[in-house]
């Protein structure tokens, strides 16, 4: 493998869905879009109250989540 260079940082916002901390470098202020369908989100380690408000929305509407070393269909 070639040893790459690293050619500029893109730090995280703070952009919170719901009670779920979020932190978004893509899109954000220097990347503001690159596909409407791409996001990097980061969230956690987060501990949740009993009384958490949740995630402000449903599962996706296509059925199309994959658990970590699920694998595709």
């Amino acid at each position: 493998m070639t040893p790459r260079t690293l050619k500029r940082l893109h730090p995280a916002q703070r952009d919170d869905i719901g009670d779920l901390t979020t932190r978004r470098p893509l899109p954000g202020p220097a990347i503001p879009q690159l596909d409407p369908f791409l996001f990097l989100n980061h969230h956690g380690p987060q501990v949740y109250p009993p009384d958490n408000r949740g995630l402000p929305f449903g599962p996706h509407p296509r059925g199309r989540a994959f658990a970590p070393g699920q694998r595709r269909p």
